[in-house]
């Protein structure tokens, strides 16, 4: 176990000074293979690369894409803040196609237990990536005042 997370550390390391070898390596060893724990780890490493110009092409990475879904098909098991994170990651990685964008409004549906950090990096991606789900918006107004 030790051995795996000092590899799982090495891959974050990797994900934040060249993010398409990262993806490479992810790629050779299967999201599967992860806990979506070390997915979103490895997810938001590459949203923080040093370098942004490495981040800015016309259209993102398409491999990013298949990371943040296979990340979002497990959002059942997705506390608050690991969903934060991630719909962080894919707002700052600008990764907007149709079926991602529902995967985070129907994963914050079920998740609006936000502590104020988590609530509001939710919402900065919610706005970055315009979902404009009314229904969801009044939650999240509503989690606010609980807060």
């Amino acid at each position: 176990s030790g051995r795996v997370g000092k590899s799982q550390k090495q891959l974050q390391e990797v994900a934040r000074e060249r993010p398409a070898h990262a993806l490479d390596v992810l790629g050779r060893l299967g999201a599967e293979q992860l806990e979506v724990t070390e997915l979103v780890a490895i997810l938001s490493a590459i949203a923080q690369v040093k370098d942004p110009a490495q981040l800015q092409t016309e259209d993102p990475d398409p491999r990013l894409a298949q990371l943040a879904q296979s990340i979002l098909d497990r959002s059942a098991l997705l506390e608050p803040k690991i969903l934060a994170k991630t719909a962080w990651s894919i707002a700052r990685l600008q990764i907007s196609n149709a079926p991602i964008l529902g995967s985070i409004a129907d994963a914050a549906h079920q998740a609006i237990w936000f502590n104020p950090q988590d609530l509001a990096r939710m919402v900065w991606a919610l706005a970055e990536l315009q979902i404009a789900d009314v229904t969801l918006m009044v939650e999240i107004a509503e989690a606010a005042l609980r807060i």
